[in-house]
């Protein structure tokens, strides 16, 4: 009993010597542990971005917008050079033509009865269709600085009347007489004495040409501007020509006929400056294109007529007309300063990354031309018709249907 105790006692003393030992050795490492970091250890500094410098051609994040100046890839060498072509749907501005041919109780202008049949409106103003071919060929990968010619037409455009009268109703062609002033009338046909004809061709073409050198300033993804200088060349070409002609049976077959013919010639050529800017997004675009081109124009008049009576068997030629006199027969030209703007605005379409596709509308105007309506003289005797240059203005525009191809 006595052994048992003395063992029990052993072990509560062993337990709490470890208990003092454990609490000591605790306390000395407590010691040696600091109470405060070490001031030259500093808390761990926020994480610096890394930025990968990818320039212009970074990638716009979700919300932000797309920069317009964004530089593109360039181009494999092989895509500089681009051929597009246009259809145009076009009209112009008509050129205004006296009173050629008349109808009625005595044909004579402003008197009751009678009707124009030619003249008095504009010819030549019709829808007309026309095309245009352009080509572009950078002369750096870079796409810095390119040449671009092009070509355009428009149609021939012709006006045409043929009137005969076997008598009835008249036929007759209006005149101013100088000499009294009053308006009278030449008959081709009438009731009670001959028969008649009357015939008129008006025809009207116009074409163009351009060479541009176009450098660009500016370069984007979803923008370019482009500057053009360069040469222009416009062409306006139209003749009127009036035949008249009557038949007389008795006393014996009389055959009258006489031509005026009036051809007028326009050339431009002027120095041109321009911009060609558009506006991309995704395969979309819009783009601009004005003009302004400032030279001369080179004007030309040439005006014939030409008559021929038969009687019986015995014929004879003078070489003037009825409004082509030998007071204003000949060849007239004269220089005279110009200008030509153009703006065109075209949306399209970019099917694939080498064709493209658009719609558009272009105005040209031309500030001084020469046209056959103007060189026409109603006047007759007393020393006329004559002849004065009455240039006037004119303005062509429409639709355009275009497919471009980069190769």
């Amino acid at each position: 009993m006595a052994l048992r105790e003395d063992i029990s006692m052993r072990k509560q003393w062993s337990f709490v010597l470890a208990l003092s030992l454990g609490v000591s050795s605790s306390a000395l490492f407590a010691d040696e542990i600091p109470t405060k970091l070490p001031t030259d250890l500093k808390a761990p500094q926020e994480a610096k971005k890394i930025v990968l410098d990818v320039g212009k051609e970074a990638i716009p994040k979700e919300g932000e917008v797309e920069p317009l100046l964004e530089i593109p890839k360039h181009p494999a060498d092989t895509e500089r050079l681009s051929f597009s072509a246009e259809y145009l749907l076009w009209w112009m501005k008509g050129d205004k033509v006296a009173p050629l041919s008349t109808s009625g109780t005595t044909g004579i202008l402003n008197a009751p009865g009678t009707n124009i049949l030619f003249g008095d409106t504009s010819y030549g103003g019709d829808l007309r269709s026309g095309a245009r071919f352009d080509m572009i060929y950078w002369l750096s990968r870079e796409h810095n600085l390119a040449f671009e010619a092009n070509f355009l037409f428009l149609e021939t455009q012709v006006d045409q009347i043929d009137l005969s009268s076997p008598g009835a109703p008249l036929l007759a062609r209006p005149f101013t007489n100088a000499t009294t002033g009053s308006q009278s009338a030449s008959v081709l046909s009438s009731p009670t004495t001959n028969a008649g004809s009357f015939s008129s061709r008006f025809d009207s073409k116009l074409w163009g040409a351009e060479g541009n050198l176009r450098h660009n300033l500016i370069s984007g993804v979803s923008m370019s501007v482009d500057g053009l200088f360069g040469f222009r060349y416009l062409g306006l070409k139209e003749s009127l020509d009036v035949t008249g002609s009557s038949f007389s049976p008795l006393p014996g077959p009389v055959i009258s006929s006489s031509t005026d013919s009036f051809k007028t010639t326009s050339d431009f050529y002027g120095g041109q400056v321009g911009a060609s800017i558009e506006l991309r997004k995704d395969k979309w675009f819009v783009n601009a294109l004005p003009k302004l081109a400032i030279g001369g124009t080179q004007q030309s008049v040439n005006i014939t007529g030409i008559t021929t009576s038969t009687t019986g068997n015995v014929s004879s030629t003078a070489p003037t007309g009825f409004l082509a006199a030998d007071s204003n027969i000949g060849q007239y030209s004269k220089e005279k300063f110009t200008f030509v703007p153009e703006l065109g605005v075209n949306v399209g379409y970019a099917f694939r990354d080498c064709v493209k596709g658009y719609v558009g509308y272009n105005i040209i105007y031309w500030s001084s031309v020469s046209r056959p309506g103007s060189t026409i003289d109603l006047n007759v005797g007393n020393g006329q018709p004559t002849f004065s240059f009455n240039s006037t203005d004119l303005w062509m525009q429409g639709i355009t249907l275009g497919m471009e191809i980069t190769f």
